[in-house]
Order: structure tokens, then sequence, then C-alpha cells
């Protein structure tokens, strides 16, 4: 018998506290009847147990007890449970097996299953009250909103005991904005100079309700220190929180512009012509120029000419052949290019080789009659804005995750559709709307969100749906209401009867209607019908081109056309259909489009199996020569390093087209087929979510990808390094975000300065800091946990947020970076732009405003967060803290390893074990490697595997840190020095000499180093410990002598002495009494055992004898 076990919740997004109810199912696929059938379901301690339906089911044991199944029949328990409190922001996964007593399963992959629900939690940094001219105005700010729609506010004044809303409608978020906002409602009856008490209830998209505070608040009667900006006629405002660094990266690369490089070749005279790349943006009919050709390829305009008249121009696109007609004279050759359909760039590519090409067929105009100025033939226009972005909503990156407007209702937008000679034709059936909507908000009602669409103010349809998602209205219309130009959509949002709120968002139109055979702007496309003849009006002159396409490699040419003068002014031509389907493509010569780039490719061998590589640096041509100084470094390092251009990657691997898949695939065919293939790769700008620029702003230099996790899309950069998808990047990966070559110089000079910086205590200093524990994790504990994990030598500063408060906590943390560290280590709740919020003073632990002031210029650490968001640094017009700590010329870290999206504690403490064993026990020096060994330790683990994509290195994974670079090799005492000293104390021997105990534990610097300790701790009493010989492998008889020291020491030698008295000058080398020495790792990355067996003197000679341990450089 087949049996599947099954589980579903009544609810994938809880909050603490919510009951919900499991469904479990047995099903019997047969053929045979299946007995002695259990299920054994056992419930994680995040759930409390509650009841179940029907059965024998044990709590317990998890045991459900289900008998003999039919084949082909199924039974279902269901199991009532409470989300306990502690849980906020995890994941809780339940998992069911079912089994039969003996009978043989054909299919056991179908036995278990699991189901995973996620505990909601957000970012709230402060909430205040503030005297707005004699109103009280609430505000409140967010770090980072992930599935918020709104908010309401409750209100309880004090001594009473009930708490009232004040909100009669939800007030939205802002939209498009996980950075958070900033909200400010006017309360219309409070007071001020009175003492209230708020509560703010946040509303996420699946209709889950979470609550904030109490918050106590009083404002002044007089004059407040701060004024809330919301205007009387404004009771309630909100707006997206703005990073001022990325205002100010802006103008410096304004003010220091990137330069494009033109990639051409330099060729001998004798040599062949060079492959043209050609980048258009536009779908339709285009013409390349001969003279543009020619100064492209270096040649002769006339040799050009010739070459087209030959018809020897092999125009292609992603390797195939695209059909061409030469213009008149041979000046140039037109092509048709069809829409390209990319997430990722609005440049399509195609490519000029100087041999055979394709030619496109032709076929003459034909004397077909002059059409009647009234036909018509059905066209469908599109009306799209990309304006905000929800990638909350998004199931992939290849959805169209940007919308053009939102309405939370009641409320009416209006929308401009420019509308190209519609006919007027009253009654005609052939017109109709279709708008793009979203359900941004579920309350669970059926009847949730009602729109009515209008067009030039004439209603046209109600429609009523429910739930989160994409939802389309299409209704008929009647043609005459369309306009020639401009025509106004309204899209109206109301709320029916018991529906407490209703978001909707606009993502786009299509209009389906009757177009006359006008062209606008001397351009017009339209359905190519068999055995039809169509005539275009609306021409300025008589040099028209005309193309059919029913397959875009091979469209069709129609020669011999006649353009007729109209009566009114202009031109029309008639032709007959070049093509039996598809579509008719009409310009003037004039506008026909034309190449926004037509360069010499640069040629390239990136493929070639003899490149040799251990460091590449990925960045745009414009910022090759700043990724240099940075290569050059690595090399001095002895890393083969090379920078690679990545518009070469693009063409190479890609066709050209600018998108992520280039680079994956490229660092895949590097590691499989060359001789030496990277370890480190290094991508040098920033990449964000805008791929196609609507925002304007320009800054995409290096894509990133965005993958799907539980709460919407996520900048992920190990997902171009694991082809293979096993969460295990196949080569240590980072980025720089950087816009410019001279933020790269900059960034470049600081990652230098970092690593060659002085030695000094600060190189053996590691901070932990963690956030008060809550619901989201003991992170306390968390933080101790790696603290276990450090060396011996290595000096640990705590900073917890619960023990010292606010602001005690954030100025410790300060003083440290400050004082130099070599390590932060973070667990804990985080923003965008900060971490460890507190919301009664507005202060975090750290913040991206607050970085400038650290001046740690000269002592950067590393620093690994693992909390929320901040290592999102993909957010279009925006800064995580990731970004500016690394960034920030003069302060801040050398490196971050952060989130870019949800991350929860007990899997990222997983993850965070990984990389620090790897750091200070494998005695890895570079951190890309420790990230890698964190993702295999991680995935050992069997973590929730979506995690790791979240995870990116903000800074060079190919950077030792410096203080834990010998962990695991053979020091020398000379380089200890330099790395626990700074200048000033190498130059005073009283702090830095070999005898000098700087300390003060009575164990001079020369010993220290030996035992793997640290000069600036004292670190207590050397021990030795003594036994008899019982050590498996040992001799049977004698003295156990075991203490510690640095493991693979070779400067200092360890001596055994012995001596019949305790007399100084009576001691010798006691090398004779020592019957055997076992040494063993101890694990740890630093230190190592020495058991050894001494053995016993004889008692007729000497009676006694004295041992000790001598330490000798």
């Amino acid at each position: 018998a087949d049996l599947a076990g099954s589980k579903t919740a009544s609810d994938s997004e809880v909050i603490e506290v919510q009951v919900i109810e499991y469904t479990v199912t047995a099903t019997n696929n047969g053929p045979d009847t299946a007995t002695g059938v259990e299920l054994t379901d056992i419930l994680p301690e995040s759930l409390q147990y509650n009841s179940h339906s029907n059965g024998t089911f044990s709590y317990a044991s998890g045991i459900w007890t289900i008998g003999t199944l039919p084949a082909f029949g199924s039974t279902s328990l269901y199991i009532n449970v409470t989300i306990r409190e502690g849980t906020a922001d995890s994941y809780i996964t339940n998992g069911v097996c079912v089994t039969a007593a003996d009978q043989y399963d054909p299919v056991s992959a179908n036995n278990c299953t699991d189901n995973t629900i996620r505990v909601t939690m957000i970012v709230l940094a402060r909430f205040e009250g503030l005297n707005d001219d004699g109103r009280v105005a609430l505000e409140w700010e967010t770090v980072a909103e992930i599935g918020t729609v709104g908010f309401h506010l409750y209100r309880r004044e004090p001594g009473a005991t009930e708490i009232v809303r004040v909100t009669e409608d939800l007030l939205p978020s802002v939209v498009g904005a996980p950075q958070g906002g900033i909200y400010r409602f006017v309360d219309p009856t409070a007071e001020p100079g009175r003492t209230y008490v708020y509560e703010l209830e946040e509303v996420e998209a699946g209709g889950h309700r979470i609550r904030y505070g109490p918050f106590e608040v009083r404002p002044s009667v007089g004059k407040a220190a701060r004024v809330a900006k919301a205007a009387p006629a404004e009771p309630f405002t909100s707006e997206v929180r703005v990073s001022a660094f990325r205002e100010g990266r802006k103008q410096r690369a304004v003010a220091t512009p990137t330069r494009a490089v033109a990639r051409k070749t330099r060729r001998a005279a004798d040599a062949e012509w060079p492959r043209l790349k050609i980048a258009i943006s536009q779908a339709g009919l285009h013409l390349l120029d001969a003279e543009e050709l020619a100064a492209a390829a270096g040649e002769a305009v006339e040799d050009v000419r010739d070459a087209i008249g030959r018809g020897e121009v092999l125009l292609s696109r992603q390797g195939k052949a695209r059909a061409w007609y030469p213009a008149p004279d041979t000046n140039g050759l037109y092509f048709f290019a069809p829409a390209l359909d990319s997430p990722f760039t609005t440049r399509d590519v195609y490519w000029v080789d100087w041999t055979n090409g394709l030619l496109m067929a032709s076929v003459e105009a034909g004397q077909p009659g002059v059409a009647p100025a009234s036909s018509t033939f059905e066209d469908t226009m599109r009306a799209d804005s990309n304006v905000t972005p929800i990638t909350y909503y998004a199931e992939s990156v290849y959805d169209d995750y940007w919308i053009w407007s939102s309405l939370s209702a009641p409320k009416t937008k209006s929308f401009v559709l420019d509308v190209a000679d519609p006919a007027a034709s009253p009654g005609d059936p052939r017109a109709e709307l279709t708008a793009w909507l979203w359900g941004a908000t579920t309350t669970g009602r059926t009847n949730e969100h009602t729109v009515t669409l209008g067009l030039n103010g004439q209603d046209l349809v109600t429609e009523v749906w429910s739930g989160v998602g994409r939802h389309t209205v299409t209704t008929s219309l009647d043609p005459a209401l369309l306009r020639d130009g401009a025509n106004t959509v309204t899209v109206s949002a109301a709320k029916a009867d018991g529906v407490p709120y209703s978001i909707i968002y606009v993502d786009k139109f299509d209009l389906r209607y009757p177009r006359l055979y006008r062209a606008r702007d001397g351009r017009l496309d339209f359905p190519a019908l068999p055995g039809a003849s169509a005539t275009v009006r609306g021409l300025a002159s008589t040099g028209v081109v005309v193309m059919g396409v029913s397959a875009p490699s091979t469209p069709v040419w129609v020669s011999d056309l006649q353009a007729e003068p109209e009566a009114g002014g202009g031109y029309r031509v008639s032709f007959d259909s070049p093509v039996p389907e598809g579509q008719c493509w009409v310009a003037e010569e004039s506008v026909v489009l034309r190449a926004d780039d037509v360069v010499a490719a640069a040629p390239s061998a990136w493929r070639a199996a003899s490149n040799r590589a251990e460091y590449v640096i990925l960045t745009p041509a414009s910022m090759a020569a700043a990724a240099e100084a940075l290569a050059e470094h690595r090399r001095a390092s002895g890393l083969v390093s090379v920078v690679v251009p990545l518009e070469e990657i693009y063409d190479e691997f890609h066709g050209g087209l600018e998108e992520p898949e280039a680079i994956r695939t490229f660092l895949a065919w590097a590691q499989a087929a060359w001789e030496q293939p990277p370890r480190y790769v290094l991508l040098a700008g920033l990449g964000t979510e805008d791929y196609k620029n609507h925002t304007g702003a320009a800054e995409n230099r290096v894509p990133t990808m965005l993958l799907r996790q539980p709460d919407g899309l996520f900048c992920s950069d190990l997902w171009f390094a694991d082809p293979d998808d096993d969460g295990i990047p196949n080569v240590a990966i980072g980025r720089l975000p950087v816009i410019s070559a001279g933020e790269l110089s900059e960034t470049v000079a600081k990652i230098i300065r970092a690593e060659t910086a002085a030695g000094g205590a600060w190189r053996q200093t590691v901070v932990l800091a963690a956030d008060r524990p809550d619901s989201g994790g003991q992170f306390d504990r968390s933080s101790a946990g790696i603290q276990a994990l450090l060396p011996r030598d290595y000096l640990a500063r705590t900073v917890s947020v619960a023990a010292l408060g606010f602001p005690d906590s954030r100025t410790t943390l300060q003083n440290y970076f400050r004082a130099g560290t070599a390590v932060v280590s973070y667990f804990g709740h985080g923003g965008m732009d900060r971490i460890a919020a507190d919301t009664k003073t507005g202060q975090a632990l750290l913040d991206a405003d607050g970085i400038a002031s650290l001046g740690n210029s000269n002592r950067l650490p590393f620093m690994t967060s693992m909390s929320c968001s901040l290592g999102r640094f993909s957010l279009p017009g925006y800064d995580c803290l990731g970004t500016v700590l690394l960034l920030q010329s003069n302060s801040g870290a050398s490196a971050v390893w952060a989130p870019s999206g949800q991350s929860f504690n007990q899997p990222a403490r997983v993850l965070a074990d990984g990389f620090y064993k790897a750091l200070f026990r494998n005695g890895t020096a570079r951190i890309g490697d420790a990230v890698v060994q964190a993702c295999e330790h991680y995935v050992e683990k069997g973590q929730m595997r979506g995690l790791l994509n979240v995870y990116n290195l903000i800074g060079d994974p190919a950077m030792p840190l410096t203080g834990t670079a010998f962990l695991g090799s053979s020091p020398s005492f000379a380089s200890w020095q330099d790395v626990v000293f700074t200048d000033d104390e190498l130059a005073d021997p009283e702090v830095s000499g070999d005898w000098a105990d700087p300390d003060g534990d009575g164990l001079p610097n020369i010993a220290e180093y030996a035992l793997g300790w640290n000069p600036f701790v004292a670190d207590g009493d050397f021990e030795i410990l003594t036994g008899e010989a019982s050590k498996p492998g040992a001799v049977t008889s004698g003295l156990v002598i075991e203490y510690q020291r640095r493991r693979g020491v070779r400067d200092v030698n360890f001596n055994i002495e012995a001596a019949e008295t305790l007399v100084a000058q009576d001691w010798f080398d006691g090398g004779d009494y020592l019957a055997q020495e076992i040494v063993s790792d101890d694990g740890n990355g630093l230190t190592e055992t020495v058991h050894l067996v001494i053995r016993r003197p004889d008692e007729s000679k000497s009676p006694r004898l004295f041992i000790r341990l001598r330490l000798q450089p």
C-alpha cells in the first residue's frame, strides 16, 4: 500500500498566543488495504497542545493510531494548538510521518512531510508625543517593514482600564519602503499637558495585528522643543525614511562622474574587421547607418557600403542570424527588433560580423485600392508606470514587482492613458479595458476589496474580490467614450459593510480598441491579415519603410511603395499584407529607430582553459583601473589575481545581455575549466533591485540576484557562487557596493589601510554585542556561545543591552570601536540602518548616522551581524548599515557579513558558530574562506536552507584578519610582536621586549607568546598537571607532566631539566629521564597539549629527583 502523509495549517503567518488548527491527513493510494497504520506528529516546543478532534492520538508520543485504511481511502485528524510566547520573529516547522505494520510501501518518499508557519515582528525605532500648535501629534518611526500595510492607534488615560481606538480608518504604511517610514497622526481629542498611554497596532498583509507599547506621553502645553510637521489640514502624514549617506554619495559621484570606457579594438592593417556590438532599447524598425558602422569598425565608409552591397554582413542575436535589408545606395541596413522580455535590462544586443549574412525576403506592395479613411483595426495599448517596488508580494524576480500607485479604501485615484486615433463608432463591441491590480490586504471577509473602474467621467464596472495577490478587472466599453490623446481612468476603492480596511495596488492598464490606420509620430504597427491590404494615413513624408513580421528573425520587406498626398495634407501608403499573420510595421524614414550604441567588441578569452586566477575582481570597465590597485595588493600577498571587465563577461557568456545569469555562468565555467580556478570573487560595484532604472538613480553597476524568501524578494550574492543550489558556495564571494571609480579607489585604500595598520592589543580583541533577550531570541546566550570559541590569547569585550541599557550600551560599543577591535559580533534585532533600537529614546546600539563619528580609521574591525536587514545593500536610493560601515571613508568597518532579509536567532547562531570555528579553531585566515566553511557547517546541521541566501559579505572575501592569520600556522615571535603591539609599544622595550611583562602576571612576553596567552591580560598561573602514566600508548611507569603551549612553535624551546637538589647551579639537562612525549592538537586553532612521561630515577643512586620545564628562545 502506498501511504502518504500531509499536514496543513489554518494560518501560515501567525503571532504569539494565536490559536490555530492543523489538519493531519493519512491517504492510502492503493492498491492494497493497509493495516496497523500509524501517523506520528510530534509537536515542537513552540506549540502548546490544546485538543484534537477524533481518533486515538497521544500528545506525549505524537502517535495517532489509525488502524486499517482501505485502498484509495483517507482520514484526517484536527489538532488545536496555541503559538507559545517567545516565538516571535521565527519559523515553526512541524513534520508528520505515516507507516503501516507489515505492508510494502512502493513509494516511501511521500510518507513524511512538514509544514512551516511564520511568527512575525517588525522593528520600531521610536514613539513619542509632540505638541503641534495646541494639538497632540503622535510620531513613530519604523526601521524595517516587511509585509506591513498600516497602523491603528489606541489610547488609555491614566487610571483608566479601558483602552480605546482613536483611528477610524487604517493608517496606511509607506508602500515599497522596507527601510521603514516616519508617521505622524494628530489625536483630535487629546490635549497637550495631559498624560496619555498609547499602544500602536501594526497590521500586516495577511491580516495579523501586532501591538507595540504601552507608550506614556505628555506633550507640553507651551512651545514644544520639537514640533510635529503634520499640517492642520492633514491629520495623518507619512514619509519614507531616506539615507543621508546615500545622498552624499550621489553628490560625490556627480562631482567626479564615472566615465564610460569605449572598448575598441586596435588591429594591424591586414587584420580582419572587428566584431561590432549593437545596443538597442526599443522595439521596432531599426537602421544601422554605414557611417556609424565604419566609425566603429575603423574602416572607410566606402568599404562598409561595399560589404553591405555584397551581403557580407552577418547580423545576429544570441547566436542566431537575423535578416536585414540594404538601405538605398547601401548607406546602411534595416532590421527588425522585437521587444526584449527581461526583468533585468532594457538594452538588447545584436552583433555584426563581416561575413555572409541573412538577407531579408522582399515582396512588392502590389496595387491595392485606397481603403476608406474610416477603416479600423483592433489595437491593444498598455499604460504602465513603474513607480514603486513591492518585493514583499512578488513570487520571483521574473514577476513584475513594480506598481503605479496604491489606494487605501475609501479612495479614488486617476490615471492618464494616451490613446492614439480611436475610431468613434458608437456601439462597436471591440473596446475593452483591463486593470491589473493587486489585493494588498486580507481580512478574512469574502467581499473585502471593492473597486469601480471609470473612464472619462463614466463608471464602467464594479468588482468585488478577496485575498492578497494579483487580480485583473476587465470590462467592455463603448469606443465612443475614447478620446484621441489623454483619457482619464479612475480607480475607486470602497469598503463594504463589515470590512475593516482594504488596500489595493494599481499596476497597469491594457486597452483594446478600434483604431484608425493612422500613423502617430511617423510610426504605426497593426495586425497582418492573410490576403488583406491596408492604407496608412497621417504620414509626413514620402519616404516610408514597411515590414511584415511573422517571425522576428526573418521579417519581409515591402518594396515599390508609392506614397500619395492626402487632400488635407500629409501622405498615405497602400499595400498588400506582406505576411499572412503577425504584424505590419510602418515608419517614415526620418523616424526609423537607431541603435543606442555601436562599438567594436573587445576581444576576450575568458573561456580559455589556460586562464589562471585565484582572485577575480568583476567590475565595469570604467572602474577597472581603480580595482587594479586592490588586485596588485593581493598579488603582493601571493594570490594570482585578475581584474575582469564586466562587459566582457556579458559579451562572452551571455550574448551581451546585462543580466545576472552572465556572472553565474562565467563563475561556473571558470571553476570547471580554468587551469587555476578562482577561490575568491569580488563584485566591485553596487547592485540594486532597480535593474531597469525605474527610479532614475542609475546606480546599478554590478547586478545582484533577487531570490524569493518567505517574506519577499531579497538580494543574494551567494547565488552567483552556488550553481548547484546546495547552499554551499563554490567560491568565496563578496561585494563592494560602490557607484563610481573614485568611490572604489577610496574603498580599496580603506581595505589596504585596515590590513596594513599597526598592530596592538586591538588585533586580538573581539567585541561581543547583544540585544535585549526577548521573544526573538536569547541574544546574550548566543553571544556567549561565540565567546566560548575564542582562543585563550584573545580578549573578549561584551556589550549587553540588557545589562547596560541605553545610552550606556551605545556609548560602550562606540568606545570599543574607537579603541580598536579585530572583530565585532552582534546578535539581536536589526533594521536597515541600525541594530538594537530603543523605542523610548529613539536611540540605537549602532546606526548609520553615527558611523562617521567613530573615528576609528586605523583600527577597522570585521563585523558579523546575525540580525535582520542591515545587509540589504540593494535597496534603490538607500544605504543599509552594512554599506555605510564599509564605505564611510574614515570610520566604520573593513567588511560586514550580514543578511539582506529576515534572519532568525537559532539558525543564525548555527551559522555564526561555523564562521567563528573556521576563524578561530581551523586557523582560517581569510574571511571568505570562513564564510564558505560556515555555510558548509550550516548545511551539515540541516538548518533552513533559505537563510543562507540572504547572508551577504559586504567586503572583500580575500581579506585576511591579521590577528588570526597565524592561528593555524607556525608563527615567529617577531611576527607575534608585530601583531599585538603598536608601533609606539614596539619602540618601548619595557612593553614589548622579550622579557617585559606588560600585564604584570609574572610571565614575560616570550612566555605569553609560547603559551598562547595575551600579554595585556593577567592570565593567572601556568598550570602543569602531574600524575602517574596512564595515557593509552604511554609507558606504564613514571611521572606524567601535561601542559599547553602555542601550536607549532619553532623559535622557543621547551626543555626538561632535572636536579637532585634545589640549588640553582645543580640543574642539568633532563632529557635522559624523558621516556615518552605525546603532542596532541587541542582543536582550538591555537594550542596543543604536551604529554610527557618522566622515567623514575634509580633510587640506589638518586633517592629523589626534581623536574622543571624551562622556556628558552
